[in-house]
């Protein structure tokens, strides 16, 4: 029993580690789902603001979900509020980057 013990003692990682990458992952999925709910209730000015906080979140840690869903939410923002060609770049770029 003690050998098990040991043995997990000195694969685990220093708590934190984990727990500031944790932290960073739940702050990123976080500020999109909010900005989803902004835009939701019309508050384009706030999703929008809040989908660019995301994005910055996503990089940080390398979280592609949360990096994809903010450039579509951004993108849907910039076309809502009549800027098209943006919206359409922020899409290109997404597909460019081969991450859609």
């Amino acid at each position: 029993m003690n050998r098990y013990r040991r043995f997990g003692s000195a694969v685990r990682r220093k708590p934190c580690d984990r727990g500031a990458r944790g932290d960073l992952d739940r702050r990123a999925r976080a500020l999109v789902n909010l900005s989803l709910a902004a835009h939701a209730l019309g508050d384009v000015a706030r999703a929008h603001e809040l989908f660019r906080l995301g994005l910055a979140a996503g990089q940080e840690i390398g979280l592609v979900e949360s990096e994809l869903n903010a450039l579509l939410g951004i993108a849907v923002c910039e076309a809502g509020n009549g800027h098209a060609v943006t919206a359409a770049r922020l899409l290109g770029y997404q597909k460019a980057s081969g991450r859609a």
